[in-house]
């Protein structure tokens, strides 16, 4: 099991200082849908230590089965900043930090398409996924869904709030260091 690069996972060392990453969208595709609110959680040796949470007002009204979902409905997000201001301030919170995301490549596709999109220049991030992280720490579990993984852990917050699944993401995160450094 490797980590984008060609890292074997077991050989990885992970750092104790990372930031999760999490965001809330309109559908899957990076570049037809898009980011309704994001999340960043600082961890500093397994303890929070700072949070970056924007809602983002869309150009289009935010789907149904979306809002169902997450919650965040378009009344919601109304006045909310503008996605390249909040870009601006999430590209500077993640400045020099080690992002961890669950289904990384979700995330950072949505993360860097909308950089390209807005003409932000942005640093070249490390970025670890929890997904091959679980797969490679984890036994017994039907699948390595954030909400699995949350039950698995005893975790008692909600899903699909980018703010809460960032909270789980670094508990999964410091979980795997863990078991990794015990075995």
């Amino acid at each position: 099991m490797s980590i984008k690069g060609g890292i074997p996972i077991k050989s990885l060392k992970l750092d104790n200082n990372i930031t999760t990453l999490d965001f809330e969208t309109t559908g899957f595709s990076a570049e037809h849908h898009e980011i309704i609110q994001m999340g960043a959680v600082k961890f500093r040796n397994g303890n929070e230590v700072e949070r970056f949470e924007r809602f983002v007002e869309p150009f289009y009204s935010i789907p149904w089965k979306i809002t169902q979902l997450t919650g965040i409905s378009t009344e919601m997000v109304m006045g909310a900043p503008p996605i390249q201001q909040s870009l601006l301030e999430l590209n500077e919170f993640l400045k020099n930090e080690t992002i961890v995301a669950h289904n990384a490549s979700f995330d950072m596709k949505f993360l860097l398409e909308n950089l390209r999109r807005h003409e932000i220049d942005h640093e070249n991030f490390k970025v670890i996924d929890t997904v091959k992280l679980a797969r490679a720490s984890i036994r017994g579990v039907p699948n390595y869904k954030l909400p699995t993984l949350k039950s698995y852990l005893g975790i008692d917050v909600g899903s699909h709030n980018a703010i809460e699944d960032c909270l789980v993401t670094g508990a999964l995160y410091y979980y795997c260091k863990n078991m990794q450094e015990t075995y």
